[in-house]
């Protein structure tokens, strides 16, 4: 059996999505224009290490972040990070397995980084919002 798709949109590539939106006469999100692949929900914690440094330069994305892990942790029995553990070597971790938003931010800005995602988790990452594929 064929999947329906609730929109012909899902089917696309992204490039067709962008092709539409300049058919339309619309300019697609700056975002895109700034190196970002997705751009759904900003700041993006899925998203590929290179967008990660291009939010810790952006005080708007880089304060999101951090103020959203405070209250993470703050809210939660046992606080959390944004971060799974593996997303930046470990011994870049205070605690040694899972990074903070500001210890990925001082990571992905070192210049001996490993920016080439080689830690990225089998399949990629993918959005875990409550609308999972809007921003895929």
């Amino acid at each position: 059996m064929m999947p329906v798709f609730p929109a012909p949109i899902f089917q696309w590539s992204a490039q067709e999505v962008i092709d539409q939106i300049l058919s339309a006469g619309q300019n697609p999100n700056p975002l895109y224009y700034r190196g970002f692949s997705r751009v759904g929900c900003y700041p993006c914690i899925m998203c590929r290490k290179q967008e990660v440094k291009l939010i810790s330069q952006e005080e708007f994305g880089r304060s999101r972040l951090i103020d959203a892990e405070q209250r993470m942790k703050e809210e939660t029995p046992k606080g959390s990070s944004f971060f799974s553990p593996g997303y930046i070597p470990n011994r870049f971790c205070k605690n040694k397995t899972y990074p903070t938003v500001e210890e990925v931010f001082e990571y992905v800005n070192r210049k001996d980084a490993g920016m080439d995602d080689m830690f990225e988790p089998e399949g990629g990452y993918s959005c875990m919002s409550l609308y999972h594929g809007l921003c895929e």
